[in-house]
């Protein structure tokens, strides 16, 4: 959709400066997917200042819905310099966050009572970004909050039993604390991600996993896996998920971690 393509532009002018696409592409496309959630708000009667809807229902998450939009237009300066949109995103970002459940988990999509979602694609990791992303952009603390509420669900029932991929796998959630780490310098997540990546190669672990659909790709095999592990090894203060991350925050550095026991709650369902 406009959000992954948006993300493609966001991330050649990083990548090429002004050789890339010029910045009124993306500012173009963020207006349209902004109008386009006030209009989808709007003929919902929902109470929600944006929404997006696929396939019908009104998701939620970092790979279909709310979160994962939000996220790519917070990079837009364009967007968040501009008085109206900037209060749309902000109160969009205050509904999320109300949303989020007395597990610390939210649920797939909007009207839904389940939570038990634990992945990138639906639950608190990819609200992790979402949040961290929003705090490096308007700076309240109250967004830091919000994250780090979200890492500490992803630490408690992030071991996931759907295989060691990026969308709903321990890959992605390791990520998510990757982002942690990166936001606030605190190197108790980059210990956390650690953690998580040792469980992932773990043979017990490996055996109660699911064989995925795409078991070599990115987001679902060992592809993505690999560029995890890769990322915590060479520069885990840079770490950036693969075909989402574009820039959250500099990177505060690389502190020695600490010592810290594994989670007494952690699970392997998922």
């Amino acid at each position: 959709g406009r959000a992954g393509y948006l993300h493609g532009l966001l991330l050649l002018r990083r990548v090429l400066g002004e050789a890339g696409p010029p910045a009124e592409a993306a500012d173009s496309i963020a207006e349209a997917m902004l109008e386009n959630g006030r209009l989808c708000a709007e003929r919902l009667q929902a109470g929600w200042p944006l929404m997006w809807a696929w396939h019908g229902r009104q998701y939620l998450g970092a790979a279909h819905g709310v979160a994962g939009i939000v996220f790519m237009l917070l990079h837009v300066d364009s967007l968040v310099v501009n008085l109206r949109s900037r209060g749309l995103l902000v109160d969009t970002l205050r509904q999320l966050a109300a949303l989020r459940t007395e597990n610390g988990n939210w649920p797939g999509k909007c009207g839904e009572r389940a939570d038990g979602l634990v992945h990138f694609c639906h639950g608190a990791p990819g609200f992790v970004w979402l949040f961290c992303k929003a705090h490096s952009v308007f700076g309240d603390e109250w967004l830091l909050d919000e994250a780090k509420r979200a890492g500490e669900t992803v630490w408690q029932y992030g071991i996931l039993k759907k295989g060691p991929g990026l969308c709903h796998g321990i890959a992605g959630n390791g990520y998510a604390l990757l982002v942690l780490f990166r936001s606030t310098g605190d190197a108790s997540w980059l210990l956390r991600a650690h953690f998580f990546a040792t469980r992932m190669l773990a043979e017990d672990v490996a055996r109660a996993c699911r064989v995925p659909d795409n078991p070599l790709s990115l987001f679902e095999g060992l592809a993505g896996t690999a560029c995890f592990l890769l990322d915590l090894r060479t520069d885990p203060a840079a770490a950036a998920m693969p075909l989402f991350d574009v820039a959250i925050v500099e990177a505060p550095g690389r502190p020695s971690p600490p010592e810290e026991p594994p989670p007494k709650n952690a699970r392997t369902g998922g």
